[in-house]
């Protein structure tokens, strides 16, 4: 029975994680969205550089991490000593409106933001075949997240690009 409790209790965590991860990229895009560009790049760039001083304190003076609690209660246990996920996803961000403007920008966020949750989640909760070169991924979470990153992405461009950034995706996870 203890088996089930600890699946339920990694699911949970899990989840928390991704609900962290949505509420990051929502929220950078609604900045985005309201107050354009320009500031934009001063936030992400601000929040990447906060980002950055607080993975060092977690890393390496962790006695003082003020963000202890949160730390161990959403962060995997391997991740606990790497530069933390949302430090790579605002580092997405900034590259991404650096290197884009409107459309595609949006899509990278909307991809970064939904289809990492999406593939993760689904995979923890579907039944687990794994993919022939990472084990520790699930085919069917990524076949999922892969139809629905096409979905929001043939939206914004031809189904030509969509499908070759579905490619990306999968071979990305």
């Amino acid at each position: 029975m203890k088996g089930n409790t600890d699946k339920a209790f990694d699911i949970y965590k899990e989840i928390l994680r991704k609900m962290f991860h949505i509420g990051i990229g929502v929220t950078l895009l609604l900045f985005y969205i309201y107050f354009g560009r320009f500031y934009s790049i001063v936030l992400f760039t601000l929040l990447l550089g906060l980002a950055i001083l607080s993975d060092i304190i977690r890393i390496r003076i962790y006695i003082h991490y003020p963000l202890k609690r949160m730390a161990e209660t959403i962060a995997r246990s391997y991740e606990k000593t790497y530069v933390g996920a949302h430090t790579y996803s605002i580092a997405g961000f900034l590259v991404t409106i650096i290197l884009f403007e409107n459309i595609p920008f949006l899509l990278a966020a909307l991809t970064l933001t939904i289809i990492d949750p999406v593939i993760s989640l689904a995979g923890l909760l579907m039944p687990r075949y794994e993919i022939p070169y990472n084990k520790s991924k699930n085919i069917l979470g990524t076949l999922i997240g892969c139809f629905i990153a096409f979905i929001i992405s043939s939206q914004f461009i031809t189904v030509f690009y969509s499908a070759i950034l579905v490619l990306i995706i999968f071979g990305i996870d």
